[in-house]
Parts: structure tokens; C-alpha cells; sequence
């Protein structure tokens, strides 16, 4: 039995392309370098080599002394991600009209797209093994942001000033934003010397010198098909400070990039197969990989809530 033709809607893929989803921050902690090929190389950077101090005093008649790059250039490759959503005739003739219902089905699963990579980016943000072992901290007791006996400032501080890269983001999910926003240190260290209140985004980038504050705010379904729902955070009870480049291009230094080839595309098509009267097919697909470059560019602080 053959399979399905699939045809490539330009428009519809316009409208995947255009999907914003305003809460998901992936885009910013690991922004996208376009490549021109799905197998592509990238620079990942060794710490020691970026630090090296070699004499440059040459004389006369003597070579300079030649150094390492400070970097090693890898080979990788693009993963497929794609999702496919249907609509039975039926649907169509209660629609609007089928443009408007394919438009509407090309929106959901672009959406849905949107969320899995969410949940990838927030997984590699808050996992150990992507970070230097020194950068790593969890925390217990009275040392969680939620403890009145806490100093989160202090501790964010000392391990930016400990890191050999200068970080200008902090990344963490609404319940660590939650404690650290009304922790009475930061309350009081914000010129509030009750230490009661809520400190301002703004306030809290001042206070720890960064440049800009990333809130994970999105849910998800975390149960698989067919069992009961199981609603989570995507962002867990977790904090990290990064560097992320402004202006990413390939070859950036930066915590993180997702490699990306070509854009967004959807497909359209028609399955004689099912039902008695068939179904109309819609699918949204994207080529891409999240690289974590330069691990010593970022800190970890676990479970910096119960």
C-alpha cells in the first residue's frame, strides 16, 4: 500500500515559522546559529587554553611564540523533529472553511513543537553533567532561597566572582524566581528593611550585575499517552547563571546555541486510508540540535526550593 503524499504548504509554513509562545524562553538561553548543512562542525572551548598566559616578548631576529586556538573544532549533526495532526472531513465541514481549520491544526502542533524543545532546553540547563564540577551547587536546609536564614544574593555573587567566564543571565523556574523575589536578604539588600515585599526583576539584575533575568514559566503534560494527566513545570526548582552571547553567530562564545538547518516547514496531504471517508493530514517539522559549547560559561544551583 503506498504511503501518503505530502505536499509542502508554503503559506502554512509561513504561520509555523510566525508561532510565538510569549512564557517559553529556549530561544534566548540557547539561541539559534543557522547552518547550511544538517552535518555541520562548531567550536567547543577548553577552559585552559582560553586562560593561557604565554610570554609575547620577542626579539629581534626570534619567532613569536605560537599558541593553541583555544578551541576544538567538533563535528555534529541536526536531529529531525516533526508532529503531525489530522482532521477528519467532518471536522472540515463544521469548520469555518478547511484553510481556516488547517491553519488552526498547523498552529497547535507548532505549538506543541514549541514546547518540547522548551523542555529540552530547560533539561540541559539544570543537568550537572553540563557544567564544570566546581560550578555545581545543590542546596538543603537553610541554604534553600525559600529559608528566611538564606542569602541568595551572596551566593549567586560569590560564584559569579569565582567563575573564570563573567556570566550576564540568570535562568530558573518560577518557583526558584518566587523564593529569591521575596527572600527577606534581597528584600532588605533592595532598600525594603522590613524584608517583607517583592523585588522588581530589574532590582534583581541590578543587585547581581547581569544583564538580563530568564523566568521558565511554561507547563506540560509529563505523563505518557494514555495515562492520567501529570501537569509539571518545565523549569524545575533550579537556578543557573550563563553567559549567552548577544549576538550569537557560529563560532560564538556561549554556554549554548541550537544549531538549526533551514526553517520551519509545514506539509499537507490527504489519507484515502482511514474511516470511510478518509482524513486530511497536516505536518510541522524542523531540523535542529541544542550543543552545550563552553560548560565553564555557566553555574548550577539545585533544588534552590524544596
Amino acid at each position: 500500500m503506498a504511503d501518503t503524499a505530502l505536499v509542502l504548504d508554503r503559506t502554512r509554513s509561513n504561520i509555523a515559522i510566525g508561532v510565538i509562545e510569549p512564557d517559553m524562553i529556549a530561544d534566548r538561553v540557547m539561541p539559534e546559529v543557522p547552518e547550511t548543512t544538517e552535518t555541520f562542525t562548531y567550536l567547543s572551548f577548553a577552559e585552559a587554553e582560553l586562560l593561557q598566559l604565554p610570554d609575547t616578548e620577542v626579539g629581534s631576529r626570534s619567532e613569536p611564540q605560537r599558541v593553541s586556538f583555544g578551541s576544538s573544532e567538533k563535528v555534529a549533526k541536526t536531529k529531525d523533529h516533526a508532529l503531525m495532526v489530522d482532521a477528519t472531513p467532518t471536522e472540515v465541514r463544521e469548520a469555518a472553511g478547511i484553510d481556516d481549520l488547517l491553519d488552526a491544526r498547523t498552529e497547535f502542533a507548532t505549538r506543541l513543537l514549541l514546547r518540547r524543545r522548551e523542555k529540552t532546553v530547560a533539561d540541559l540547563v539544570f543537568s550537572s553533567q553540563n557544567y564544570l564540577p566546581a560550578n555545581v551547587t545543590a542546596l538543603s536546609g537553610s541554604s534553600q532561597w525559600s529559608d528566611p536564614a538564606a542569602k541568595p544574593l551572596q551566593m549567586l555573587r560569590a560564584q559569579a566572582d569565582r567563575l573564570t567566564v563573567p556570566c550576564n543571565t540568570l535562568v530558573l523556574g518560577l518557583a526558584a524566581w518566587n523564593a529569591l523575589t521575596a527572600n527577606p536578604s534581597v528584600v532588605k539588600a533592595a532598600g525594603n528593611t522590613s524584608g517583607e515585599g517583592f523585588v522588581s526583576v530589574q532590582k534583581v539584575a541590578e543587585l547581581l550585575e547581569v544583564g538580563q533575568i530568564l523566568i521558565g514559566k511554561g507547563f506540560a503534560n509529563l505523563a505518557k499517552p494514555g495515562q492520567p494527566a501529570d501537569i509539571q513545570r518545565l523549569w524545575g526548582k533550579h537556578a543557573a547563571l550563563l553567559y549567552i552571547e548577544p549576538q550569537v553567530t557560529k563560532g560564538s562564545f556561549c554556554w549554548g546555541t541550537t544549531h538549526k538547518f533551514g526553517k520551519r516547514k509545514t506539509w499537507i496531504g490527504f489519507d484515502q486510508r482511514p474511516g470511510a471517508a478518509g482524513i486530511h493530514l497536516v505536518k510541522v517539522a524542523e531540523q535542529r540540535v541544542e550543543l552545550v559549547v563552553a560548560p565553564q560559561a555557566g553555574a548550577l544551583f539545585q533544588q534552590v526550593v524544596p
